[in-house]
Order: C-alpha cells, then sequence, then structure tokens
C-alpha cells in the first residue's frame, strides 16, 4: 500500500526540496511507500480531503481541526520542547464570553487534539 503525504498550501514554496527530501527520509524509517502530493491551491486540497485520498498531512491549525472532527484525523508528531498555543474566538455577541462557558453539555462543540505522548 502507498500512503499519501501532502503539505498544506500556505507553507512557504521555497522550501518545496525540503519536503522531498523529508519524504525520503521518512519512507526509508518506516520502510513504507509514501507519495508526497503537493496541491497549489486549497480548492485541490480539500476536493482530496473530501475523496479521502490524503493519509499524512502537514496541516495548518484550521485543516487540522476540520481533519480531527470531520475525518477522524490524529495527530503524529508535534514539535519537542514547544509551547502549544490556540486561539478561541467567538462572535462579539455570542453568549460564550470566557472559556468556562464553553463547558461539556453547553451546546457548544470544540475540535481537541489528543496530547501525543
Amino acid at each position: 500500500m502507498t500512503f499519501l503525504f501532502t503539505v498544506s498550501p500556505d507553507f512557504a514554496p521555497d522550501r518545496l526540496s525540503g519536503w522531498y527530501i523529508f519524504n525520503t527520509w521518512l519512507q526509508k524509517q518506516t520502510d513504507s511507500a509514501i507519495h508526497l502530493e503537493m496541491y497549489n491551491h486549497y480548492q485541490q486540497l480539500h476536493q482530496a480531503i473530501e475523496a479521502d485520498k490524503i493519509d499524512l498531512i502537514y496541516a495548518n491549525p484550521y485543516d487540522a481541526a476540520m481533519l480531527v472532527r470531520n475525518k477522524g484525523f490524529l495527530p503524529l508528531v508535534k514539535a519537542q520542547g514547544q509551547a502549544d498555543e490556540a486561539i478561541v474566538a467567538v462572535h462579539a455577541d455570542s453568549p460564550a464570553q470566557d472559556v468556562a462557558d464553553l463547558q461539556v453539555n453547553s451546546g457548544w462543540r470544540l475540535p481537541t487534539i489528543p496530547t501525543c505522548a
């Protein structure tokens, strides 16, 4: 089986060759066939996601949340020794004005990413 790996189009194209080097390293480390497919536009990427063509992705936060919530993706790796940060934003007129307002069973649905060991 060949896995399809991609990188979100918002990451700088001047580092494109590095992704191919990383993909070669990843294949050797895992002894797996992994094809790197780069998409030039979000529309192409989101079509591939909807068609369930993507197996591995280096995603921006928006796509990562959507992949976890809608497609059952799980985080595989994260930066070691660096803080994870996120912004939770609501409309100014929202009844939720504090993170405590987003408790379980409150009707709010937040995507979460489980902590990797």
